[in-house]
């Protein structure tokens, strides 16, 4: 059986009995998932980034939390939308 295809960042937790999957943060925009550039621990979330913004999740599960755009890189001014709060 083979598995369907995933782009974003894969947690894990490592113990002394193995590595167990804790879940998985992807970046979706209309037409499908970017790619994730850089990703971080702070504080208790990852941070993750792509070329559309910033968005961070908690260790607990990486359910989404928020979300930062990045402004239209294309120059048209146009912005990416709202900013929407990432908690504490």
């Amino acid at each position: 059986m083979r598995e369907q295809s995933f782009t974003g960042a894969l947690g894990v937790k490592v113990t002394r009995d193995g590595i167990a999957r804790t879940g998985r943060v992807s970046h979706n925009v209309e037409g499908g998932h970017l790619e994730i550039l850089r990703s971080a621990v702070v504080g208790d979330r990852l941070v993750t980034v792509s070329s559309a913004g910033v968005e961070a999740s908690p260790l607990d599960g990486l359910a989404h939390q928020g979300v930062l755009a990045f402004p239209d890189a294309g120059g048209g001014g146009g912005g990416a939308g709202p900013d929407v709060p990432m908690g504490r």
